[in-house]
Order: C-alpha cells, then sequence, then structure tokens
C-alpha cells in the first residue's frame, strides 16, 4: 500500500455558510400569534438579546404595520441609535421609555393601559429587562428578605398587569433576559426563570463564546438555540405537546447580527 501525493488528490469543496437572517427573522414574525404572544430571549451580558431585539425590528418592520413599545432599564436604545438604523417613517412607530425600577416598569405598563399610546392589536411590547434591574440591586447590596419582596412584586403585580394588557389589546410580548442572574444559586432565594418559565411561550437561548480566546475561528462559535412547545388537541380529547428544537450559529459585529445554518469554512 502506498500514499498517494496531495497535489494528486481531488479537492473536496467544503460546505459554505448558508447566510438565513432573513429567514430567521421571517420565522420569529411568524411565530407570533393569537396562541403564541410571549418570546423569551435569554443569555449572559453581551451575547447578543439586544442586539437580535434591534435587528428583528428592522426586519419586522418592513413586513408589517405594527409599532414597538420598548421598556428600556439598561438605556440601550437611545435616540442616536435610531436615528441611524430607521428612518423617519419607521422611528414614528417606534417609542421608547427607559424605566429604571421594577415599579417604573409596572407604571409603564399600566399606562399602555389606557388611550394615551395608539396600541393596536399585533404591535409589540418588549421588555429589557427585568433581570437587569434585579442583578443590579442584588450588587447594591439587596439582601433576602429584600429580594424576595422584589420577586413577589414581580409575580404578584408586574406580570399579571403585563398578561392582562397582552389580553385586552391583543398585543405581542418580546422579555430579554440575563442568565448570568442567578438569585437563587446555592440560597433559598426564589430563582427568577422559576417564575419566568410560567410565561408560556418560545425561548431563544444564546450561547456566547468566552472572551480572549486567541483563535479568531472561535468568533463562528456563538450560537442560539431556538425551543418552542405546542400543544395539540386530539380527537379523544387528549392534548399532545412537542417540543421544536433548533440551533443556528450566529455572528456579531459592527452592532448587527447575522445568522447561519451548516458548517464555517
Amino acid at each position: 500500500m502506498s500514499f498517494t501525493p496531495a497535489s494528486n488528490l481531488n479537492i473536496i469543496p467544503k460546505k459554505q455558510r448558508e447566510d438565513i437572517t432573513r429567514d430567521f427573522f421571517s420565522l420569529i414574525g411568524r411565530y407570533f400569534s393569537p396562541k403564541n404572544r410571549f418570546l423569551h430571549l435569554a443569555g449572559p451580558n453581551l451575547s447578543g438579546k439586544s442586539t437580535i431585539i434591534k435587528e428583528f425590528i428592522k426586519h419586522d418592520i418592513r413586513k408589517s404595520s405594527r409599532k414597538y413599545f420598548i421598556i428600556d432599564s439598561e438605556q440601550k436604545f437611545s435616540k442616536r441609535n435610531y436615528m441611524e438604523e430607521f428612518s423617519t417613517g419607521d422611528q414614528a412607530r417606534i417609542y421608547v421609555n427607559h424605566s429604571n425600577s421594577l415599579q417604573k416598569i409596572r407604571d409603564t405598563i399600566r399606562l399602555l393601559q389606557t388611550n394615551l399610546y395608539p396600541l393596536e392589536p399585533q404591535d409589540i411590547v418588549i421588555i429589557d429587562s427585568f433581570s437587569n434591574i434585579l442583578k443590579r440591586e442584588m450588587g447594591n447590596g439587596m439582601d433576602y428578605y429584600d429580594n424576595m419582596k422584589a420577586l413577589n412584586y414581580l409575580s404578584e403585580k408586574i406580570i399579571p398587569d403585563l398578561i392582562d394588557l397582552v389580553v385586552d389589546k391583543k398585543l405581542y410580548v418580546i422579555l430579554s433576559h440575563h442568565v448570568t442572574y442567578h438569585p437563587g444559586y446555592n440560597t433559598n432565594i426564589p430563582y427568577y426563570f422559576d417564575l419566568m418559565m410560567t410565561i408560556a411561550g418560545m425561548w431563544i437561548y444564546l450561547h456566547q463564546t468566552p472572551k480572549g480566546v486567541k483563535d479568531k475561528s472561535f468568533q463562528y462559535d456563538n450560537f442560539l438555540t431556538l425551543s418552542f412547545t405546542f400543544s395539540k388537541k386530539k380527537q379523544n380529547s387528549l392534548i399532545s405537546e412537542t417540543n421544536l428544537r433548533q440551533t443556528y450559529q450566529y455572528l456579531l459585529k459592527d452592532g448587527k447580527v447575522k445568522m447561519f445554518m451548516g458548517e464555517f469554512t
């Protein structure tokens, strides 16, 4: 048995990256329906949650006539951001509120219940995010009892108000969550995600490559998992549940995001 010189071997073409960014955001837009009103985005800091929200709006605003009401506790959606990214006509359909406490978020949600703002069915309310406020308060020395009080307020006041708003106005909601926020880790403090899981909807989990990796090829190892459980009623009145999961790779660059299927070259 002998070796063949590499120069004589047939080159096997590598699978090229398939940019499916438009298809991905179209999928998210089509997900929203009278039965599917909540979408969750969960990931660590700087994993691209807010960027994906912004890029979704840029795609969806061309496909629909709805408006977007952003409750931004992190002040990531600046006026300059929207002046640069959106046309004047599109900016008129985007409303931004910088509520930086749970009380202010509740006040804003209740304000949306009034006729002060022109909400219409299928408009989207975006909250980015509850967990940022809780994380910030934990860093400022929030103790066990204060944390219990904050989570109970979220559970007993804000979430019911939000659901009432969605039902009354027939809206859709995107919620952003920090996975690095673990108030219940090794303690008896209620776990934030247990509470958020009670709000049924599609979940998108973002996983990010650790910073500081010298090999630049690892920049493509960011991936997200889309998870959605839907119920279907059978003829015998039993209800079956099916969980759909799909993984995508994504690339963040210059404040934009690209989604890919397949391997990277």
